[in-house]
């Protein structure tokens, strides 16, 4: 093989698409890959000026720059960041990468062009750019502040609602380091996290409270995520919320104090109140037993007034105490609820008989809780069904459980004489009364200790009813 043929094989078989152009732009020699790239035959370019392969609006530019290549020929390089835009005989765009090699003959000055195909590159390059623009869009835009930090504790990157969180401004943030920005930095547990992202390279979330230089406090929720640059990081402003749970928390705690003083109180109280109202009711029953026929008509009625007042009082008295000590000093236990709902019939079977009562009870579950006072809540809701029956029409109670996610709910249901919605909420607190105590015996206290118990258990009650169609107590207790 001569030389010749050893140049054109090695001419042909080149990656990339070569074309020989002598100094006035007339094409001399191409490879096949010339042929795949622009989609013409070798003797459709041959003796073609090399214009043909130029887009038309650039070809008035690319004489000029062939003017003065060929003035003073220079080797051009590849650019990796520079691309020259093509048609290909079909009309299809292509982007290509040139490198000009200048060969000078003593007849002829030639020129060896080699055209690499980019498109891909350039196309990727492009989807590249327009999802960063995609992303810094969203980040500028974000309710969240975002921040990037380098390794070497310079912000890369801020937007606007961390520009708000960080109190600075944004020219301040980009000429100052992290350090700087906030000395002391460095002796907080923030800075361990900042470290541990940086170094170890892992995500963290957590939420710190941070001390501004001006002294404020702020709360943010923080979620760390380690990139090549050094640290991305989201913030949420949360110093509101915490604020409301910081005084929520303070509130319940004084809550808790007032409910422990108040049960104190209410204890200590009707219990001293106690001996005085036995010492009234001793002595009122002395008179009435020393005296008894020599007062005339006007005294004997005081004397049941003094006697029936002394009586109630002391019904509130012991319920107050049974109220203040719901809950105290007991365990949890299995509870049977059939167990306690057939006791409280045995016990209440007069009013069931006098009342001709029909009470169906379904198959109700065990559950934990602490027997006596769920007893008094069954007790309790029984005995209002049956007293608050409408005239001359028996009561009819159904008590049902039904099981759900995460409790029991119960409802007790009866044909009553129902309650007004605008006391659903009333008939809870304690010494609440909707009637007169003359048409309807009791202390105003009975749902409020149901309340208190459904509370120790850490469930919910509530009533729907309507007047005169019956009510439906409902109330929930957790599953074992």
């Amino acid at each position: 093989m001569n030389t010749f043929q050893t140049y054109k094989a090695t001419f042909d078989s080149n990656p990339d698409s070569l074309l020989v152009v002598d100094n006035t732009g007339k094409i001399v020699m191409v490879n096949n890959q010339v042929e795949l790239l622009f989609g013409y035959k070798s003797d459709e370019l041959k003796e073609q000026h090399i214009n043909m392969l130029i887009p038309s609006q650039n070809i008035e530019k690319h004489n000029e720059y062939v003017k003065q290549y060929f003035e003073s020929p220079q080797k051009r390089t590849m650019d990796s960041d520079k691309s020259f835009k093509i048609y290909k005989k079909n009309g299809d765009e292509a982007f290509v990468d040139i490198q000009l090699n200048p060969v000078l003959l003593k007849e002829n000055n030639y020129t060896i062009v080699a055209i690499r195909d980019i498109t891909e590159k350039v196309k990727s390059k492009e989807e590249l750019e327009k999802a960063k623009k995609r992303l810094m869009y969203t980040l500028d835009n974000m309710l969240e502040g975002a921040q990037i930090i380098g390794f070497d504790w310079r912000y890369l990157y801020v937007n606007d609602t961390f520009v708000k969180h960080s109190k600075y401004t944004r020219e301040k943030l980009q000429k100052y380091t992290v350090l700087e920005l906030y000395p002391g930095i460095e002796n907080t547990p923030i800075y361990d996290i900042y470290l541990k992202c940086f170094v170890e390279r892992v995500s963290i979330h957590l939420e710190n409270e941070f001390v501004f230089p001006d002294g404020s406090v702020g709360w943010f929720d923080l979620s760390f995520q380690p990139i090549p640059e050094g640290i991305f990081i989201l913030s949420i402003d949360i110093t509101e919320r915490k604020l409301a749970e910081i005084k929520l928390i303070s509130q319940n705690k004084e809550l808790i104090r007032m409910n422990k003083e108040l049960e104190q109180f209410a204890y200590i109280t009707s219990h001293d109140l106690q001996e005085p109202l036995k010492s009234l009711i001793s002595f009122t029953q002395l008179i009435q037993a020393e005296f008894g026929g020599k007062f005339d008509a006007d005294f004997e009625q005081y004397f049941y007034f003094i006697r029936k007042s002394s009586e109630r009082m002391k019904l509130l008295i012991k319920g107050l105490l049974d109220y203040s000590r719901i809950g105290k000093n007991k365990e949890l236990t299995l509870v049977n609820c059939n167990n306690i709902c057939n006791t409280i019939l045995r016990n209440l079977d007069a009013s069931i008989k006098e009342s001709n009562a029909k009470i169906q009870i379904n198959n109700l579950p065990e559950l934990s809780g602490y027997e006596i006072e769920l007893g008094q809540l069954f007790q309790n809701l029984i005995s209002n069904a049956l007293k608050f029956r409408k005239k001359d029409i028996s009561p009819i109670i159904q008590i049902k459980a039904e099981k759900k996610k995460k409790h029991w709910l119960f409802s007790i249901q009866d044909n009553g004489i129902g309650i007004e919605k605008e006391h659903f909420e009333k008939i809870f607190l304690i010494y609440q009364r909707l009637h007169n105590r003359n048409d309807y015996e009791g202390t105003g206290i009975g749902l409020a200790y149901c309340k208190k118990i459904i509370d120790l258990h850490k469930g919910e009650i509530w009533v729907e009813s309507e007047l005169n169609k019956g009510s439906i107590f409902y109330f929930t207790l957790p599953i074992i």
